[in-house]
């Protein structure tokens, strides 16, 4: 008798399926869950950083996937090897911590000669790391042939998250004169001595500082910052308070 062809086709379709199916069943099974979400401590010591941060740029982060540290021929991306004094190179007037932290939060933005976009943002799925993970990451590439100046409890140059410029621009109470001295701690943390001098007349990457109190009021000050660093991400650095303290040490200085 002979059989029909739809009853062949059928009957080999069953077969295959019971085949691959048994197949499926001998290959281990592995379930797979969302990254779990590390409690960082925000009275981390520096060292401590720069460990988590090394231990989530070679797991959780997936960083090592497609990047090298120091060795030729880098993978998919960039090689990270020395990144930390490279990264204050990279963009005129922009600072290290600021080009790390946008090339972690815009990967896109800025692509160094010779490769292509395409870097995971890594604050959104499949990643998904925190600011608080992504800042000990950036405090490990820090170290990378540079200096750590990154804390837990500093705030990252976010982009998309100024300080309101309505907010930013209320006067606060006018502080006692301070010297170039004193303000130079918060200028130098906001990396104002890589374009300015603080301390003497001239001109490095702009105009100097130092007597910039007799030159400007405090609303022409506070206007300047402002307008000139607006583009630069540098109101996502800064605080409403660190504004106005930055205001008022840099109207106390009369160049002495």
């Amino acid at each position: 008798m002979k059989v029909p062809i739809v009853l062949k086709i059928a009957v080999l379709a069953v077969a295959a399926t019971l085949f691959y199916t048994y197949v499926g069943q001998l290959v281990p099974q592995k379930e797979v869950y969302p990254p779990e979400v590390m409690e960082l401590d925000t009275d981390m010591a520096p060292e401590e950083m720069v460990e988590v941060g090394r231990e989530i740029f070679e797991g959780k982060g997936l960083c090592s996937t497609c990047h090298t540290l120091g060795q030729s021929g880098a993978l998919r991306f960039p090689d990270l090897g020395g990144i930390g004094s490279r990264a204050a190179q990279r963009i005129e007037g922009m600072g290290g911590l600021q080009y790390l932290t946008r090339s972690m939060y815009v990967p896109d933005e800025y692509i160094v000669p010779g490769f292509n976009p395409g870097m995971p943002v890594i604050n959104k799925p499949p990643i998904g790391l925190i600011d608080d993970e992504i800042k000990t990451v950036i405090a490990y590439l820090q170290t990378l042939g540079g200096t750590l100046t990154l804390t837990m409890d500093a705030q990252l140059p976010i982009p998309g998250r100024e300080v309101p410029v309505e907010e930013a621009a209320a006067e606060a109470p006018a502080a006692a004169p301070a010297t170039a001295s004193a303000a130079a701690g918060l200028l130098q943390r906001f990396e104002c001595d890589s374009c300015h001098y603080l301390d003497q007349p001239g001109r490095l990457k702009a105009s100097s500082l130092h007597d910039v109190g007799t030159r400007l009021n405090r609303n022409a000050i506070l206007a300047a910052m402002l307008a000139d660093h607006r583009q630069e991400g540098f109101l996502s650095q800064a605080t409403i308070e660190d504004l106005r303290q930055m205001v008022d040490d840099l109207a106390a200085m009369g160049g002495n």
